[in-house]
């Protein structure tokens, strides 16, 4: 992978302070897509990598080498269903997958009950707040929607255009 300066001079900092290369280039907007589980009871009330302590019933995360305290949005595709999660805990430990989310974040996303789900997953950064993610989430509806709407009067007027040919061509008796 080919890094710029200015990504170059972070991973040197990075590495200075201890941190990965995967730590450091985790870039706002970036987007990745995995297999998701949840935590609770077992963790609730214990320190979490952040120091905070871990509250299942708060919007919260863990995941390997993501910055701490950054903000995530994630989105269920199965069912429309996104939440924005703040990062405080390192983990899964689970290969297959890439984000741990408190029991709160896998109730809004509805796979409480399925343990795991397939999830897409927004970088917002360390000051995004709720209401942006939810414009962006937004945002990317509203463009499905309006692909969809092409697609749509595409087809339609594909058939007007053929049943105008149809009315047009003579017919031969």
């Amino acid at each position: 992978m080919k890094y710029t300066r200015v990504q170059n001079t972070a991973l040197l900092i990075a590495g200075a302070l201890g941190l990965t290369a995967a730590t450091a280039v985790y870039a706002d907007d970036q987007t990745f897509s995995g297999n998701a589980s949840w935590y609770g009871i077992p963790f609730h009330g214990k320190k979490t990598a952040s120091g905070e302590i871990f509250d299942m019933n708060k919007l919260s995360g863990a995941h390997k080498t993501m910055p701490l305290l950054t903000k995530v949005l994630v989105e269920n595709p199965k069912n429309g269903k996104s939440t924005v999660i703040k990062v405080n805990d390192r983990g899964p430990y689970v290969k297959t997958r890439v984000m741990d989310l408190s029991r709160k974040g896998a109730d809004n996303l509805g796979y409480l009950s399925h343990g795991t789900a397939h999830l897409d997953f927004t970088v917002l950064g360390k000051n995004a707040s709720a209401a942006s993610a939810a414009k962006k989430s937004d945002s990317d509806v509203s463009k499905k929607d309006s692909d969809s709407s092409k697609k749509d009067s595409e087809s339609t007027k594909k058939e007007s255009d053929s049943s105008k040919k149809d009315s047009e061509s003579p017919k031969k008796d």
